[in-house]
């Protein structure tokens, strides 16, 4: 007969499996109510815990011991030579602060020979825990040993091998966006954009503007431009008046701050991203913070189900945007 399993007794409790970890565990925020329940299914289906999950578990410190404890540490690759990858670390660091993880920061190396190499000198350091930073393309990062680490990716692209992510909803904020721009009365939206961060999304922004133009039966009208030469005021405005257009979507950086609450200016602007928004501009948001969290919840439950690998079925956790601010 198949030993029970930490899922099992999930199952029987109607709780989470962390739930179930916590309890294993001894750490304390559990009900009484629960943490009977939980011993009960235990007991009924004669669970024995992984000594291993429990090392990892007492290793783990929490943010309210001081950090007196040896705390299990997550590595961080980055990918992404623009930097966004290092904010999103500083957000990750902190949540993982909070649940018991240190994370050590180490650029992501496209060789496969020095992949292998780091896998090792991960591996060795007792490191189970990777997480893929952002990246503006697909990652082949192959030479990573999968079989000996719970691997979690952030941002929609694919990578290989496959693996579970966590990622904005393109798709869901660039609709909500246009969505907005359309009740406000206006029916000209342009869509301008940096070539290389519309690829991050993996076309989810550029998919949902056409079949947002498409349903409602508006032309389309996309500009890319290169992040490093942005248009500026006078590349917009040139822009703007041959296609006659009265909102765009956009980023913050296309021009200058002060150009972009310019009340002359013929069009309102509309952001995609809550990471620089002048005052009185409308944008959606979606906090870097949740990304981080949702992560470290990922990574947490796979380390403490022994979940290496690459996944049969990788699967994506997809975070909506929220609209703010007025047209």
């Amino acid at each position: 007969m198949k030993p029970a399993t930490l899922a099992d007794v999930a199952a029987l409790c109607g709780v989470s499996a962390m739930t179930v970890s916590r309890v294993v565990c001894g750490v304390r925020n559990v009900t009484p109510k629960t943490k009977e329940k939980v011993e009960a299914a235990i007991k009924k289906l004669g669970y024995r815990p992984n000594p291993f999950s429990r090392a990892l578990a007492s290793s783990r410190g929490s943010a309210a011991d001081g950090g007196q404890s040896t705390w299990a540490v997550v590595a961080f690759l980055d990918s992404d030579p623009t930097g966004y990858g290092k904010d999103m670390f500083d957000f990750l660091a902190k949540e993982g602060h909070a649940q018991g993880y240190t994370l050590k920061y180490h650029v992501f190396p496209k060789n496969l020979d020095q992949q292998r190499y780091l896998s090792n000198r991960l591996y060795s350091q007792g490191i189970r825990g990777v997480i893929l930073g952002p990246s503006q393309t697909e990652v082949d990062f192959s030479g990573l040993n999968m079989s000996q680490f719970a691997v979690i990716s952030i941002g929609a692209l694919h990578h290989v091998p496959a693996i579970d992510s966590v990622s904005q909803d393109y798709f869901q904020s660039m609709y909500l966006a246009a969505s907005k721009c359309l009740e406000s009365g206006r029916r000209h939206i342009g869509f301008l954009i940096p070539g290389q961060t519309e690829v991050r999304t993996h076309h989810r922004w550029l998919g949902a503007y056409l079949a947002f133009c498409l349903q409602h039966k508006i032309k389309p009208c996309i500009r890319e431009y290169d992040e490093m030469k942005p248009p500026g005021k006078k590349g917009v405005l040139k822009w703007i008046e041959k296609n006659k257009i009265d909102v765009f979507i956009t980023l913050y950086g296309c021009m200058t701050r002060n150009d972009l609450l310019d009340a002359n200016l013929p069009a309102r602007a509309v952001l995609l991203s809550d990471l620089v928004v002048p005052e009185n501009m409308p944008y959606i948001s979606i906090p870097m913070e949740l990304i981080a969290r949702e992560t470290i919840r990922l990574l947490n439950q796979q380390l403490i189900l022994q979940q290496y690998g690459a996944p049969q079925w990788s699967y994506q956790i997809s975070i909506q945007g929220h609209w703010n601010g007025t047209l």
